[in-house]
């Protein structure tokens, strides 16, 4: 199909002076806005073989084509609408202007004449940059991502083709074309195969931050080594892929951070830009506040990614459960393979992903929370009525508090459990966790490497009748079953653990965590995020809690014999949970004391 001639005007201010490069879905000109007087890219929206160009330069579709044609010039314009008028995006191309005319549609974006990545590494030696490089040349980028998160948009396309150099050295991020806003119906697959993540080979995943993030780590990883990664499709059949380390010599930190980011599990890599700019050494001064609005935007999208029984967010399976795992495989690694795991190949599957044993125990464990909510039992209902009953023997004591009775009952354990009597939130009571004693338990285990031995358990009975804030008389539950461990850390030291429970099912309503920092460390960030999969506690959060602490013990030898130092510290703003810790650190012996609750206080 013929090109827009050279000289050639578009909206009165535009002159064509030459093809920048065509593609299946149009042409790119380069022209002079002649207002402005400076250079500027212009896409055309002419799809091959679905339009032609008369004599006058219009384009109009071929004959059978024009609702396709008319489809993806819609798509063409919301491409624009996308990020039209964001020229504060370090990192992202900029579009100035859209305009429709000539049958077609019509992108202007800032000219970037320096080329493309691919065309750039193929001109070095090696076809590698140095970390110092790739710090300088991605941390705008990374930066220009973490506003578009931000503001609901993933790119879902990010490839060496599409990062572009500006004139003076700059790099930007190029072709919204398969950009997806949160709220939009659809996300239809989209991405070069080398670096897609496996959550865009199946049709009912949505995606989010971390999608953007594997491909980019798929691009830091190749820009790094000179040696592109195996696709999700070929990794998920045998994963070849192989350290960053192995090809170049970068800090433990930094290759930590990519291998993370390229994560086929999307549970196990990050959700927020912010925190791969942080592994790789980058200033995260401007990124670190745009946090709260991803969460706000994305968390709860996480949330049942990685949480439920499918990917989907519409509430079928987790991104790490079973089911997301074998709707991989029968659509990617064979159907053998796929059977042999959907007909219950799951101690091979546990085997082989550990920790997925949690994440199928959590997805279990919120089904049931949500099937069966912990409300107390309200006055005059059938459950209450049943109750009150059943608890009539095991009146202990009545509080009268001007005209609010209160009643309180000792019942015993296995009532509790023979009643399926589990605990309710309260105005005294925040609620539990999701995970039962045997999973977090477990979970702790794991992530300390050691083996946590039963010192005591203590039951304390809490079974009350009140007249609630509505005026209605209420029953509920707070019973405890406190259970402690003892466990060596890795200084060779004893120190305590312990697992407040609901007697009635025993999941957990509170850990408490002594040790040292490298302990708290660990189950902070290996153990929280089962807990409370609705949030998660940033690196800067963990080390703001745990400096402090940190200091203190490396002072421990310079103290005195009665000398003691001790600090209290709390993280109180993450709505979902509430964490407290103590140090108390003498000559002769130190600890943190890590607590946390879901949601509420702690005491």
């Amino acid at each position: 199909m013929p090109y827009m001639p050279e000289h050639s005007i578009r909206k009165e201010k535009y002159e064509i002076q030459r093809v920048l490069g065509s593609g299946s879905f149009g042409v790119t000109y380069l022209a002079l806005d002649l207002v402005l007087e400076h250079l500027v890219a212009i896409k055309e929206y002419a799809p091959v073989g679905t339009c032609r160009r008369q004599m006058d330069g219009s384009l109009c579709p071929a004959e059978g084509y024009e609702a396709e044609f008319a489809e993806g010039r819609r798509r063409f314009r919301e491409e624009a609408a996308r990020i039209y008028g964001m020229f504060d995006l370090p990192g992202i191309c900029c579009v100035l202007d859209f305009f429709e005319e000539n049958g077609t549609a019509y992108l202007v974006e800032e000219y970037l004449p320096g080329g493309t990545l691919r065309a750039y590494l193929n001109e070095r030696r090696g076809h590698v940059l140095s970390f110092a490089e790739c710090q300088t040349m991605f941390a705008p980028v990374l930066e220009g991502l973490c506003r578009l998160h931000a503001r609901g948009i993933i790119h879902r396309d990010i490839s060496p083709d599409n990062l572009m150099r500006t004139g003076d050295g700059a790099w930007k991020l190029i072709d919204f074309g398969a950009a997806f806003q949160i709220g939009e119906q659809t996300a239809e697959r989209s991405g070069k195969i080398a670096y897609a993540p496996p959550e865009l080979y199946v049709k009912e995943e949505n995606c989010g931050p971390w999608t953007d993030l594997y491909a980019i780590c798929c691009v830091i990883y190749e820009v790094l080594t000179g040696h592109r990664p195996p696709s999700a499709v070929n990794r998920l059949r045998r994963d070849r892929l192989r350290p960053v380390t192995s090809y170049a010599a970068i800090p433990p930190k930094a290759e930590a951070a990519i291998m993370q980011g390229l994560s086929l599990d999307v549970s196990r890599r990050f959700f927020y830009v912010g925190s791969l700019m942080e592994g790789l050494g980058m200033d995260t001064a401007t990124a670190q506040p745009l946090l709260e609005q991803t969460r706000s935007l994305w968390s709860a999208d996480w949330l049942q990614l990685t949480t439920n029984g499918s990917a989907s967010f519409s509430g079928s399976s987790s991104g790490r459960g079973l089911r997301f795992g074998r709707r991989i495989l029968f659509r990617l690694c064979g159907t053998a393979v796929a059977v042999a795991l959907a007909i219950g190949c799951e101690h091979a599957y546990f085997s082989a992903y550990p920790d997925q044993k949690f994440v199928f125990r959590l997805a279990m464990a919120r089904r049931e929370a949500d099937r069966h909510p912990y409300e107390a039992l309200l006055e005059e209902t059938p459950e209450y009525v049943s109750m009150l009953r059943k608890l009539t023997p095991y009146a202990k004591d009545t509080d009268a508090s001007g005209q609010e009775e209160i009643i309180h009952y000792d019942v015993p354990q296995d009532m509790l459990k023979r009643w399926r009597f589990r605990n309710a939130g309260s105005k005294y009571f925040s609620g539990c966790f999701y995970l039962d004693e045997k999973t977090v338990k477990e979970l702790l285990e794991r992530a300390l490497n050691c083996s946590l031995e039963t010192d005591t358990s203590s039951y304390y009975s809490s079974v009350r009748k009140e007249r609630g804030e509505n005026g209605v008389d209420e029953i509920y539950n707070t019973s405890t079953l406190r259970c402690v461990y003892d466990y060596t850390a890795e200084n060779g030291q004893r120190y305590e653990l312990t697992l407040a429970l609901d007697p009635a099912d025993e999941r957990v309503k509170s850990l408490t965590v002594n040790g040292t920092p490298a302990v708290l460390r660990t189950v902070l960030q290996k153990v929280v995020p089962y807990l409370v999969p609705e949030t998660y506690l940033t690196d800067e959060e963990t080390d703001r809690l745990l400096t402090e602490t940190e200091d203190l013990f490396a002072r421990q030898e310079t103290l005195a014999v009665d000398e003691e130092l001790k600090k209290d510290q709390s993280i109180t703003e993450h709505a979902k949970f509430r964490l407290r810790l103590h140090t108390s650190v003498r000559k002769e012996y130190a600890y943190a004391q890590l607590t946390m609750e879901p949601g509420g206080y702690v005491e």
